[in-house]
């Protein structure tokens, strides 16, 4: 799932700036720091060790067909296309469809802006002024050339809704999905649109690791430690959890110290097992390494192995302190 913001090149900051550098869920200590842990040591310590998740909060739905949608969202058929939206934004979205699908919305409003990813995606506003990333579900793999982008109903959409609304309700930050819509394709198959809210002044890790300093490096690895710590102990397998999945949100605290929130996206990757099973902790790091080591050999990131052992490290400690049994999603409909 995409929500990528629209900053290719991060901004280059001075000595001084770099030194107060630091990730939302935890303050890396400066360069050259007394007496303090290495950068990762204490990555995953603070707010996150006193995460609790809200996953009660929140019903899904059913999802045995598309025309079902969790609450929060409103659910109709426009002139046989499936919309499922956010109620405050489904005016919105059924105005944009005017346009055919929302992918040719956003492919032809004069304010797009394309993004590459899993295909072209583009970040538009809608007609109500929210910003949003429009995506074109494709299959991918061996078999893209043969299915391109028809699904089975009720296609991956649903599924990538409720994914993400699980992954919210744990703590994970994601993009929200504002809508998405189901085409007919034929008797037999669909194809679907994904519209997620736009992350405003996001990078993915790909980007940092191959452009920015080496202080901004260190706080963005620190952040997507922590991302998948998350990920792991509440039992989230991301099976495409590679850097460019990775997106940076930056903000600036009141001390002038740079925060860094990483989202996962493409969330339709993601299929839930026990929470902190160590061969789900074990999946997510080895597609995570795999991919960081190939945008080193690549593409010139600059990350050492030393970097990825003490994200791994910090991980794994942290998904083995969490209390047993912690994470249990509702799933009733």
């Amino acid at each position: 799932m995409f929500g990528r913001g629209g900053r290719a090149d991060p901004h280059h900051r001075g000595d001084e700036k770099r030194a107060r550098i630091a990730a939302t869920s935890h303050h890396l200590p400066a360069d050259g720091a007394q007496g303090q842990e290495p950068a990762h040591s204490g990555l995953l310590r603070g707010t996150l060790s006193s995460y609790r998740p809200v996953a009660s909060e929140i019903r899904y739905a059913s999802y045995s067909s598309a025309a079902k949608a969790p609450e929060g969202y409103d659910c109709a058929d426009v002139r046989g296309t499936t919309l499922v939206a956010r109620h405050a934004h489904f005016e919105a979205v059924r105005t944009a469809l005017r346009s055919g699908t929302l992918y040719d919305y956003a492919a032809h409003h004069e304010e797009g802006r394309s993004l590459s990813g899993r295909g072209i995606a583009y970040a538009v506003p809608l007609p109500n002024g929210e910003r949003v990333v429009v995506r074109h579900n494709r299959h991918g793999g061996f078999f893209a050339p043969l299915t391109g982008d028809r699904f089975l109903p009720p296609t991956r959409a649903p599924y990538e809704l409720a994914t993400s609304l699980r992954l919210t309700a744990y703590g994970v930050p994601t993009p929200e999905i504002v809508g998405y819509a189901v085409y007919r394709a034929g008797p037999l198959f669909r194809r679907s649109d994904v519209a997620s809210r736009e992350v405003r002044d996001g990078t993915d890790l790909a980007t940092i690791l191959t452009t920015s300093d080496a202080g901004e490096r260190r706080a963005a690895l620190g952040a997507a430690a922590g991302l998948i710590g998350l990920l792991s102990a509440c039992g989230a397998r991301h099976h495409d959890l590679n850097v460019k999945n990775v997106l940076l949100e930056r903000a600036t605290a009141p001390s002038g110290a740079l925060l860094l929130t990483a989202h996962v996206l493409d969330v339709d990757r993601v299929e839930f097992g026990r929470p902190g099973d160590s061969r789900i902790t074990e999946g997510n790091l080895d597609r995570f390494m795999r991919s960081a080591r190939k945008w080193r050999e690549l593409h010139d990131a600059r990350v050492e192995e030393a970097d990825l052992v003490r994200v791994a490290a910090s991980v794994r400690r942290f998904v083995s302190s969490r209390p047993s049994g912690e994470f249990r999603a509702s799933t009733r409909s």
